[in-house]
């Protein structure tokens, strides 16, 4: 990916408690359990580990102006409404505390979660209106929240997971059947869990709550990992995501 592609993971993973993300991060541990992450849409993104071998027919996808077509959607505002409704729906029943409840309802209804996931990736050229820079974004600072602080970013790695996630979706005969809605819900729910996530495992890390720290870290974890994504047995290389 461009240059500047490594300053979207740094720019999310080090938002303060000032974030949209939540004021009490450990209650909001209890939302990735919910089946609004486990979107089909979501998993058939999900980046191929790296074998050795060419990454031509990834990097082939990844510049395929018609592969690059599909992955694009045109953003409808009823579509985003209705997301948020269904997302909203979704993590309600994640917990019964009213706390919480009510925080899952602030960060939900507020624009702010989606403005600063638009913002950093722009910045770092990506577009969210494109679903494979968008999961890209979502895998990468998943892995690191799962991994911790010292996980290596590699700039090359970022942009060879972002052509692998290119090369999943094109590989997916579904791709062609996605209308722009499904295209939209996806990229809007994957922007919701990313930008949640980084900003509570940094609220965590900075007030030295490990515990809590340690429960998000399997919570995100086994969400990923429903997706068939093992994040605690990958290490992000030049060449993108390989086996430990």
């Amino acid at each position: 990916m461009r240059a500047l592609a490594i300053a979207l993971f740094a720019a999310l993973l080090a938002a303060g408690p000032h974030t949209a993300a939540a004021q009490d991060p450990l209650g909001l541990s209890s939302i990735y359990s919910a089946g609004v992450f486990q979107l089909d849409v979501i998993a058939m993104g999900k980046p191929v580990l790296d074998t050795g071998q060419d990454a031509g027919e990834a990097s082939g996808a990844e510049q395929d102006p018609a592969v690059q077509q599909a992955l694009s959607y045109d953003p409808s505002p009823e579509v985003e409404q209705r997301t948020r409704q269904k997302l909203f729906d979704s993590l309600i029943t994640s917990t019964s505390d009213p706390a919480v409840q009510a925080q899952i309802e602030k960060t939900v209804a507020s624009d702010a979660v989606w403005q600063q996931f638009h913002q950093v990736l722009s910045k770092a050229g990506y577009s969210t209106t494109n679903l494979a820079d968008v999961a890209a974004a979502y895998y990468i600072i998943a892995w690191e929240v799962v991994n911790g602080p010292d996980a290596a970013v590699h700039a090359a790695g970022v942009q060879a997971v972002r052509a692998d996630v290119a090369a999943a979706y094109a590989a997916d005969p579904r791709l062609k059947d996605l209308t722009d809605a499904d295209k939209q819900e996806a990229a809007s729910i994957m922007a919701y869990m990313a930008t949640i996530a980084a900003a509570s495992a940094n609220q965590l890390r900075s007030t030295g709550n490990q515990a809590g720290l340690e429960t998000l870290q399997d919570e995100v974890h086994k969400a990923v990992l429903g997706q068939g994504l093992d994040l605690a047995q990958l290490q992000l290389t030049e060449q993108g995501f390989a086996a430990r």
